[in-house]
């Protein structure tokens, strides 16, 4: 046989054959449409991972801004922190000790006696201490505004973020939350 002729057979093989080489695997369809649902439930993700980072800033704008307006019912004592629940607590005459749970959003007014106000982690609130001495507690995760106008004023911020006004009688504040 000739060259010319093993040239040309060979070039006939790769003309039949290569169609096959150049054929999708049998699955390829199943693999893109894989594929394009991993992008799709990818997308969705990063979508609620921005509207829960956009939620938290909303609360926390809300706690620090002014909550004077705040109609809620007066509660007994303690929020219980329904997720975006919003509370207002009065405390016109005597002692008074308020708890505001994970979630809620909180007012608080104690104008009478002495005032101990707790806030657990991932609540928010802002409160007013016009009495007598106060004690405030923002644990960490907590978001806290605190004016104190009474007696003596101590407050425990530790890991959380706290706005704190004294002009009563002495102000502490300990923790890396507290304003400088």
């Amino acid at each position: 046989m000739k060259l010319s002729q093993i040239v040309l057979c060979a070039l006939a093989t790769l003309t039949v054959a290569g169609p096959a080489f150049a054929e999708d695997p049998p699955n390829a369809d199943a693999l893109r449409k894989d594929a394009a649902e991993i992008r799709k439930d990818a997308a969705e993700v990063r979508k609620d991972a921005a509207e829960i980072r956009k939620g938290a800033e909303e609360l926390k704008a809300a706690v620090i801004g002014d909550l004077s307006g705040v109609t809620a019912s007066n509660c007994t004592g303690a929020c219980e922190g329904k997720t975006g629940e919003v509370c207002a607590y009065d405390c016109p005459d005597g002692d008074c000790e308020f708890v505001c749970q994970t979630g809620a959003i909180c007012q608080f007014t104690c104008s009478g006696g002495s005032c101990a106000m707790r806030v657990k982690s991932g609540g928010a609130a802002q409160g007013t201490c016009a009495g007598g001495d106060c004690k405030l507690t923002c644990e960490a995760g907590g978001t806290c505004g605190f004016t104190c106008s009474g007696g003596n004023c101590d407050a425990q911020c530790r890991g959380a973020a706290c706005t704190l006004s004294c002009s009563g009688g002495e102000c502490s504040c300990d923790g890396d939350g507290c304003p400088e």
